[in-house]
């Protein structure tokens, strides 16, 4: 089934649409080099959510190198504060579709999850940023895309500000609320409404910086109206996730939580460079110039005693725990007074669930309305997605006035991926996503650049409903024509729209279905020989099969798009091609 999975990535990757020209990644500049990002003498004068500098962006915006096509975009440069209330300014971007609904905005706080300044999302989500400060946030774009479909405005603030202050929560909600108060104060620019209602969604160490929005906005911003706010995966007591993480894959995590709580109290930073010693401390420091993938990748498996003598005592340090405490969402002494929708893994790896189970109990024992839900069996990535569709139906819920349940809620499923509610707003997604990949105007009322993308994703998902029955409990007698049914619909609606996308001669068309083809013929042997072959030899020989018939059907895709694209896009499709082979490749060696 794995196998399956990969042939739906590798389409996707040779069908996908207008490609942006790499080799402009260098003409963009990062925060820390941008005078842009800096606010003009005076403005720590300025009241909050002042804007203090604002562009309308003629880059793009997208994923890795296909961009979303959206009325504008806008980086606003905001006056808000830090934890001790000192001016920072912090910057936002606000996506505008087309045909906007002005009355409904999402801010959508992006997992940064780093202590660097130049993985903030501002800079990570345009195409041409760092490959290694992109990766969450041009990928959580494809989960707020619908919001633009559906005609919301979407704000995404840089939260960390501009000390790049990971897990520092009052900062980080007081960035989000002022980002929301710049956003209306660019009224006579950006068509909103000043009186918009909103919604906060993030996942992860987005989720924790909405939270903390949530929290704060009854007292620091209660003019404001906010409707709802969704939260998945969510960080409650940093002290106890540093302690689950440490030691695992993920220690890079807290590594980078210190080194951004250290960025905000200085008399942490004293603290480590006093227990660490110098050389340990730049070590350990050194994570200030990563981005997410980098540092869980250079940290991995880190454990406190490696750079502390007392270990994971040191979270009982008066000075830590102070800190820790006072980024306690669970002991902040805040109630937030809009309906929230929580939704987490009882599997989850990086979050400990009893943090958001007594979360939720603290919030109900208040009186707000909150709807809880668990994932049985998803991790904590993969609920990223699973939750995705209940979280976008609260969303519309919230702004479609339907009425919420004034006491709380709680359900659990063995998997999001299976339940009616959340399949509805997952497939709303993919079709956003798919409308963006295919190079569609985004917005409510547009017409489509190519009506096979619709027909595309229902083919996808009655493939998908296919494909489920098969994994859940088809008869072997039945089981290769199954995987047979659902390579040939995903091939044959991917078949239309690569010809679609590669144009109208008739030759261009020929090429294209003899790649679909070739893919369909190669997937349906292989996907037979898991399913009922009666030796392992078939199998080897099929897999080899799928090989060369898919590089054979990558390089004929590439030579017939390096005719009417730039040798620079072919080069682009080439790399994809060999890394997706490559892939495939490695996998088939320990089927």
């Amino acid at each position: 089934m794995k196998f399956v999975l990969l042939i739906i990535l590798f389409l996707q990757s040779i069908i996908a649409a207008p490609i942006i020209d790499i080799s402009k990644r260098a003409s963009i500049l990062k925060p820390s080099e941008d005078p842009f990002y800096t606010g003009p003498e005076g403005y720590e004068d300025q009241p909050l959510g002042s804007v203090l500098r604002i562009r309308k962006m003629d880059t793009n915006y997208g994923f890795v190198v296909l961009p979303i096509h959206v009325e504008s975009v806008y980086q606003i440069l905001v006056r808000s504060e830090d934890t001790f209330k000192q001016p920072i300014a912090v910057m936002s971007t606000l996506f505008v579709p087309y045909n906007p609904d002005p009355s409904k905005l999402v801010s959508y706080q992006v997992a940064q999850d780093a202590s660097c300044f130049d993985c903030a999302p501002s800079y990570a989500m345009q195409i041409g940023s760092s490959p290694l400060s992109w990766v969450t946030s041009e990928l959580e774009e494809a989960l707020f895309v619908t919001s633009l479909v559906d005609g919301y405005y979407v704000l995404v603030p840089d939260h960390e500000g501009p000390k790049a202050t990971y897990v520092a929560g009052w900062s980080a909600a007081y960035a989000v609320m002022n980002a929301i108060r710049g956003t209306f104060n660019s009224a006579n620019v950006t068509g909103i409404n000043e009186d918009a209602d909103v919604v906060l969604w993030g996942y992860s160490g987005g989720a924790f910086a909405t939270g903390w929005g949530a929290s704060v906005q009854p007292t620091y911003y209660p003019e404001l109206n906010l409707v709802g706010s969704a939260m998945g995966g969510i960080p409650v007591n940093i002290s106890n996730v540093a302690v689950y993480d440490m030691g695992s894959v993920f220690a890079g995590l807290v590594v980078m939580a210190i080194n951004g709580l250290k960025n905000e109290y200085p008399e942490l930073k004293e603290l480590m460079q006093e227990k660490m010693g110098s050389e340990k401390y730049a070590k350990f420091a050194k994570a200030d110039n990563y981005c997410l993938i980098e540092s869980v990748l250079v940290y991995a498996f880190a454990d406190f005693s490696d750079y502390l003598d007392e270990g994971n005592q040191i979270l009982y340090d008066s000075t830590v725990k102070n800190i820790t405490d006072h980024n306690n969402l669970l002991t902040n002494g805040l109630t937030p007074s809009c309906p929230l929708f929580i939704y987490s893994s009882e599997n989850d790896e990086i979050i400990p669930i009893e943090d958001t189970d007594a979360l939720v109990e603290s919030y109900c024992e208040q009186g707000v309305s909150v709807e809880y839900r668990k994932d049985r069996i998803s991790d904590h990535i993969i609920t990223a997605v699973s939750g995705a569709g209940l979280a976008f139906n609260f969303i519309k819920d919230r702004f479609n006035g339907v009425e919420v349940n004034p006491s709380c809620q709680s359900s659990t499923s063995t998997s999001d991926f299976f339940d009616e509610g959340s399949l509805s707003g997952l497939g709303e997604i993919g079709s956003g996503l798919v409308s963006a990949l295919v190079g569609d105007k985004i917005g409510p009322g547009v017409t489509s650049n190519d009506t096979s993308s619709s027909s595309f994703f229902s083919s996808i998902l009655s493939a998908g409903e296919g494909l489920v029955s098969d994994v859940l409990g088809s008869s072997s007698d039945s089981s290769n024509s199954t995987s047979s049914g659902i390579l040939s619909t995903l091939l044959s609606s991917g078949e239309g729209l690569v010809s679609s996308l590669l144009g109208s001669s008739s030759s261009s068309n020929s090429t294209s279905g003899g790649v679909i083809s070739s893919l369909l013929s190669s997937g349906e042997n292989f996907v037979s020989s898991l399913l009922g072959s009666s030796s392992s030899s078939n199998s080897n020989s099929t897999s080899g099969s799928v090989i060369s018939t898919l590089e054979s059907a990558a390089s004929n895709l590439v030579g017939d798009l390096g005719g009417s694209n730039s040798s620079s896009s072919s080069s682009t499709i080439s790399n994809l091609l060999s890394t997706g082979s490559t892939l495939i490749s490695n996998f088939l060696k320990d089927v």
